[in-house]
């Protein structure tokens, strides 16, 4: 896997928020985001990396560390 190519996304799952961190593979932050768990929310998040990726392929990777449920969830493209 040629890591130039991809845009890595870093979201930080919460109940009511989520924030997104946007980085290259140097680990140099392009941006970040805050939105709120809707259908809006999401559609801003999506619409945000979109206008940020330019050539770059997206790697979302997301966390949820809640006291019911633990998981990482990765998704290429």
């Amino acid at each position: 896997m040629d890591r130039t190519k991809y845009l890595y996304v870093g979201m930080d799952i919460h109940k009511d928020t989520h924030t997104a961190v946007l980085m290259n593979y140097l680990e140099e932050k392009l941006g970040e985001i805050t939105i709120t768990n809707t259908l809006q929310g999401f559609r801003k998040l999506e619409n945000y990396v979109v206008k940020q990726q330019g050539e770059l392929i997206p790697i979302w990777i997301g966390r949820c560390d809640s006291l019911r449920t633990k998981f990482i969830y990765i998704s290429f493209g």
